[in-house]
């Protein structure tokens, strides 16, 4: 009983774990109730192993149970809509329509990247990827804006951009790993 509770870790075309939360029998104690057992996804993953986060447990201590959660990418663009928000709470009154804009942009490049990573052919996956990378430039271009109107300084423009840039870098290289090999 003792060896059926310790992970196991299985590998499936690359380095990617998918986990699932083993959830306890009457005979385990309240302390175990939520162990981790690593499982294989149900199905190949062509990414560049670059893209992936590390899978160290001192950097990602919570299982991550979705394709995506794994992605550098969808890390990085977490972190732009974290300083898109800040963005927009320190807007000043009457630029709602920008706040509304900035808001939707930055959610819509974590929201692709996951559907994207979470679709089983290529063709799909490359169209999310592509889809996001237009809310990228999007981004980039309210950022322009709100320099150009003086609501935000150079210096978190530059800021923003840099991750955005970060964002738009990987979303290529994800799109181009994706073109011209049909379904698989």
């Amino acid at each position: 009983m003792a060896a059926e509770s310790a992970p196991r870790a299985h590998r499936v075309a690359g380095p990617v774990l998918r986990y699932e939360l083993a959830f306890p029998s009457a005979s385990r104690s309240m302390e175990h109730e939520h162990s981790v057992r690593p499982t294989p996804y149900p199905y190949p993953y062509p990414y560049p192993q670059a893209l992936f986060l590390s899978s160290s447990p001192a950097l990602f201590p919570l299982p991550m149970p979705f394709p995506h959660e794994r992605l550098a990418v969808y890390q990085t663009a977490l972190r732009f809509l974290v300083f898109a928000n800040d963005i927009v709470e320190n807007l000043p009154r009457g630029r709602s329509h920008l706040a509304d804009q900035l808001t939707r942009a930055a959610t819509s490049i974590v929201l692709n990247i996951a559907e994207g990573a979470g679709k089983f052919s290529r063709p799909d996956k490359r169209r999310y990827y592509l889809t996001a990378l237009g809310s990228v430039t999007e981004c980039a271009s309210i950022c322009d804006v709100c320099l150009l109107l003086k609501l935000i300084t150079e210096t978190r423009c530059q800021e923003g951009k840099k991750i955005l840039e970060e964002v738009g870098k990987m979303l290529t290289t994800l799109a181009k790993t994706m073109e011209g090999k049909g379904e698989e």
